[in-house]
């Protein structure tokens, strides 16, 4: 009975420490703000365990975009963090519209989040 309920307690810490496919997509931008120029160009940098992960393509001249990129990782864990920054291209500098973060879970998620400039981001996630 006892190494019944070791394996079972094994056979439950490895499954929760199995690496998960994460899938981040589904972008839009709603109501973001101006900069001088007019409407912003704005891209996404996702980070995804305190890593660099990727960047969107710039979506010119919007305050509401919407990124058809998709990014898919192969060694996510439940619980890791992706952080989702909305940056407005500029010659030089550019700023940082605001930031969205979630620790993810398993299944499928819609996010909605507030930007710390106004407008919000919107996106979708799946970790299985």
């Amino acid at each position: 009975m006892i190494s019944r309920s070791i394996f079972l307690l094994l056979l439950l810490c490895s499954s929760s420490l199995a690496s998960l496919t994460l899938k981040v997509f589904n972008f839009r931008g709603y109501g973001l703000r101006d900069d001088p120029v007019g409407p912003a160009d704005a891209y996404i940098r996702l980070r995804f365990s305190t890593i660099h992960t990727g960047l969107t393509r710039v979506q010119p001249n919007t305050a509401n975009p919407v990124w058809k990129d998709r990014f898919e990782y192969g060694s996510a864990k439940l619980g890791q963090q992706v952080i989702l920054q909305v940056f407005d291209q500029a010659s030089g500098y550019d700023p940082q519209l605001g930031y969205c973060s979630v620790y993810v879970k398993s299944g499928s998620h819609s996010v909605s989040c507030k930007l710390s400039t106004g407008g919000r981001l919107d996106y979708m996630y799946s970790l299985m």
